[in-house]
Parts: structure tokens; sequence; C-alpha cells
């Protein structure tokens, strides 16, 4: 009597369902890792060029200013750029909220809602403006920030 084998063992079932779990495992791991990181890159990018999109247009302003005031109140920052001669003052806000904001003519521009208000300031330095940013964004279980200062000079 001949005796066909047509069946897989346990043995060999157990042995490949091993392999194919650590195989699994080493994946997800590395798939989870990569993820984390692109997540992270992709954040610091936003948050540098929503930094940056804020600095280009304050020192577009800050140059045409005449005089540049500083204000502080238990919820808002705020730095007034004075054009002199007719023209319209622009004011920027960084509230309690986390929102960095320009208004002028009764229209505002938000540029985020990321600004860590605690560490973010305007400060005078003489007839100039020293603008500090610290933005905050939260990624899974970390919190990621991006640090930027500029000084501006008006005209005189």
């Amino acid at each position: 009597m001949q005796r066909n084998k047509h069946a897989f063992t346990l043995t060999e079932l157990v042995v490949v369902l091993a392999i194919f779990s650590v195989f699994i495992g080493l994946f997800s791991t590395v798939f989870v890792h990569n993820w984390g990181a692109y997540e992270e890159r992709i954040k610091r990018a936003n948050l540098w060029g929503e930094a940056n999109q804020c600095f280009e247009q304050m020192s577009l302003d800050g140059r045409n200013a005449r005089l540049i005031n500083v204000a502080t109140t238990g919820t808002d920052k705020t730095a007034t750029f004075y054009s002199g001669s007719g023209g319209t003052d622009i004011v920027y806000t960084i509230a309690n909220t986390g929102q960095v904001s320009r208004t002028q003519d009764n229209t505002v521009k938000i540029f985020t809602t990321h600004a860590d208000f605690a560490n973010s300031s305007f400060t005078k330095n003489g007839k100039n403006l020293i603008v500090n940013f610290r933005l905050l964004e939260t990624i899974f279980t970390r919190t990621l920030h991006v640090d930027m200062t500029m000084e501006i000079l008006p005209r005189n």
C-alpha cells in the first residue's frame, strides 16, 4: 500500500507561521518608525513655512513703517507699525490661543495657530523691533517646536 503525502505536517505549519510573523513584526516596526519620521519632517516644514511667511510680511511692513510700538496685555502681544503720512497702520498680534495675525484696514490675515504664547514676543530695541516666535505642534506623543528670531528696522 502506497501512502501519498498531500498535506503539511504540524511542524511545517508552525515553522512557516513563525517565519511569517517575524517578517510581519519587522515590517510593521520599520513602517511605523519611518511613518513617524515622515510626519515629523512634514510638520516641521509646515511650521517653518508659517513662520517664514509671517516674517517676510512683517519685514516688508517694518521697512515701510516710520514707527513701531509694542504692547502686551494678559491675552495678546501686539506690534503696531505706523506708516505715517496718511497711510494705514498695521497691527501684528500674538494671541494666547496661539494665533498670529496681521490686521490692516479691518482685514485680518492669520499666519499660524501654533504659536507658543509664553515663548513668543515682540520686544523694542531702540527704534528696532525684535520678534521671537516659538511654534509648537504635537506629533503622536511628542511636541515639536520651531524657534525663529528676527530684528526689524523701520525707516527713519
